[in-house]
């Protein structure tokens, strides 16, 4: 018998999701910012760090502050298009659709509030890293 743990649980909801919720920010970084280039630019930054963000969730605590610290060595250069206050509209309505589905996905689990919960500490940790990696300014949220 496979005992899934909240982080399991989570990784796999968002590894399914990402694809789509990459979409949909990158939608409303087009509109935001009214320039196709700068879209895509941002799809494109967002495509080479989500896996970084996805291998984090299921770590455990040391592996993920590690992953997480990868988040430094990012080139946030292409995001300068993107205005600050929209890249933390953008990270936010990123957490809010994975939110969404967590809550869908969890609805009918019995670990559905440990499965929320720790959505909740790993969205608080990728804040901090985007933060401090620079792709977020130190204000946001």
């Amino acid at each position: 018998m496979v005992i899934e743990t909240p982080r399991d649980v989570l990784s796999a909801i968002l590894r399914r999701a990402a694809p789509r919720i990459v979409a949909q920010i990158a939608d409303e970084a087009a509109r935001s910012v009214h320039a196709p280039d700068t879209m895509s630019a941002y799809r494109a930054w967002m495509e080479r760090v989500a896996p970084i963000a996805l291998d984090a969730i299921a770590a455990d605590d040391a592996p993920r502050a590690r992953l997480l610290a990868e988040f430094g060595g990012v080139d946030v250069d292409s995001l300068r298009t993107v205005p600050p206050v929209a890249r933390v509209g953008l990270l936010e309505i990123g957490i809010r659709l994975a939110h969404e589905e967590i809550d869908r996905e969890t609805a009918s689990r019995p670990d559905a509030l440990e499965v929320q919960a720790e959505f909740r500490r790993f969205a608080e940790q990728l804040r901090a890293a985007l933060k401090a990696a620079g792709a977020v300014p130190n204000g946001g949220r």
